[in-house]
């Protein structure tokens, strides 16, 4: 099966305290697993980021399993609002998935802007919020 690029894209802004940055990054670092994992289809590595108290962890989870089961899936999502604070990034972001179904080979897109909400306990950063799942589900029409 040849190699699908992982294509992963953040707008951000510039951010000129270096404490900033590192959350910043540390943030992104976060979704970015997400992302990976989906892509290496390693839906167990794509929840690793989420806080187990998230109210739809076991709807995402299956959804990751599902989804990752049955298409070989990149990834695009890109960063649309960031507001930061000590211990808690809220983020809007525009995430486009591209799913190969691995029996058939067709193609589809699909799109969504998600809102998701990360937390950090102890230097760790936990996401708590992440909607809407539905763009995971692999039962979703087009």
């Amino acid at each position: 099966m040849a190699v699908i690029a992982r294509r992963l894209l953040f707008a951000a802004l510039a951010l000129t305290i270096p404490a900033a940055a590192d959350q910043a990054h540390d943030v992104l670092q976060a979704i970015n697993r997400v992302a990976t994992a989906l892509t290496d289809s390693d839906p167990a590595g794509a929840m690793a980021p989420f806080d187990k108290s998230y109210p739809s962890y076991a709807i995402l989870q299956k959804n990751f399993i599902g989804l990752t089961a049955a298409y070989q899936l990149t990834n695009e999502a890109s960063v649309t609002d960031e507001q930061d604070s000590a211990d808690d990034a809220t983020l809007t972001m525009q995430w486009t998935l591209n799913l190969t179904n691995k029996s058939t080979s067709a193609t589809l897109t699909r799109s969504a802007e998600l809102h998701v909400r990360l937390h950090s306990e102890n230097g760790k950063w936990k996401i708590v919020e992440f909607s809407p799942t539905d763009l995971f589900d692999p039962a979703a029409k087009e």
